[in-house]
């Protein structure tokens, strides 16, 4: 019964992953782009020595004509401000501003980088952008422009996600999939790198709406769809993000998430009465479950059993999970992670601890995040 219900909920979880071809093949069409969008790069940054120049160098290198990048340093207490302004100095381009400024009373730290960066922009479009991106084209601006042009904004641009130390670079493939299945439903919005008018940001309050949010983006996602406007959703193999460096960066950063995620898109889906979002949001994490019972059962049986039937069992359910892993690699143009075939198992722990983790800090009423600490409701 466990491998029939696994494998429904596999054979529905690869229908919406293949759905999404479409959303990744429109995103590569750039031709007939003319360059003549002004674009304001906004890249918040909190104690980002180790990943902000890899970031500011991916777009310093777009062949595109028109942009500004500006970086907001929000109390950083390592080398952040002097390695941006270094490096201001040698390309106009680049703008510096925050530093040792006091946050608002209910403002999050994020939240007021982000909607000053919007103040102090030029562009008519803003593209905001996580300090751990990387941009891998120099012809994504253009891709961008064309996306606007021919579907509008606001855009959430789906990213590829992978760890930098070994067990965020075993537990990312399947956050990954997750990813990806949770971009049909519309409220959705990607902090990691959205673009969005400068006219529809201020219509809506920008990140002034969600000044108190710890989830801005998907807060922020709400907000939009509230007021009329579709967030179009491209994936972009031409966009990655290198998250967290160790196991304890890792849990709690997902803490984090995990401690808003469930209450506030809940609360949100009650007041649309959606019942087709329930099923989007219930069935990938069913499907998660029901890999670990599966796997936690079936292992055992083997190593204290090994015969054919067993083997033929484990390697269906090995099948389960990495055919949608290599799907979205190649979808992502990236090659399969070794490491993670083999360890796999392990990233399951992971989710326990989390949750745990995350029901911890909701007890409490607070999360720690970038050195603060954030009051949750």
């Amino acid at each position: 019964m466990l491998i029939v219900i696994t494998t429904l909920s596999f054979l529905f979880l690869v229908f919406f992953v293949g759905r999404n071809v479409k959303k990744w093949m429109i995103f590569l069409k750039s031709h007939n782009s003319k360059g003549d969008i002004f674009f304001s790069i906004l890249i918040p940054a909190r104690n980002e020595e180790k990943r902000l120049m890899d970031c500011l160098k991916s777009w310093i290198d777009q062949d595109y004509p028109k942009f500004e990048v500006i970086v907001y340093n929000d109390n950083s207490e390592d080398k952040t401000e002097e390695l941006v302004k270094e490096f201001a100095k040698n390309d106009q381009r680049v703008k510096l501003i925050g530093g040792r400024i006091e946050i608002p009373e209910k403002w999050v730290g994020k939240n007021y980088a982000c909607y000053n960066l919007a103040l102090a922009s030029s562009g008519e479009y803003l593209i905001f952008c996580d300090a751990d991106v990387r941009i891998k084209s120099k012809n994504f601006l253009y891709r961008l422009e064309n996306v606007i042009k021919k579907y509008g904004d606001p855009i959430s641009v789906v990213p590829f996600l992978r760890g930098g130390g070994i067990i965020p670079r075993i537990f990312f493939p399947i956050f990954n999939l997750y990813t990806i299945y949770l971009q049909y439903l519309e409220f959705v919005l990607h902090g990691f790198l959205f673009c969005i008018s400068r006219d529809k940001y201020f219509s809506v309050g920008g990140h002034q709406s969600v000044k108190s949010e710890i989830l801005e983006d998907i807060k922020l996602g709400m907000v939009l769809t509230r007021a009329g406007y579709k967030i179009q959703k491209y994936f972009s193999e031409e966009v990655e993000v290198v998250m967290y460096e160790n196991a304890r960066e890792l849990i709690r950063g997902f803490s984090k998430n995990f401690s808003e995620m469930g209450i506030s898109i809940g609360r949100y889906l009650m007041e649309r009465k959606k019942k087709s979002d329930y099923v989007l949001m219930i069935l990938p994490v069913l499907f998660l479950v029901l890999l670990i019972a599966a796997e936690t059962n079936m292992l055992p049986d083997l190593l204290r059993n090994f015969n054919l039937r067993n083997a033929i069992k484990y390697t269906l359910l090995k099948i389960y999970i990495i055919f949608p892993y290599a799907w979205s690699c190649f979808l992502f143009r990236r090659g399969v992670d070794l490491l993670f075939l083999i360890l796999h198992p392990v990233s399951y722990l992971l989710f326990p601890v989390i949750t745990i983790n995350s029901l911890i800090w909701r007890k409490r009423g607070r999360v720690l995040w970038r050195g603060r600490f954030y009051s949750i409701d």
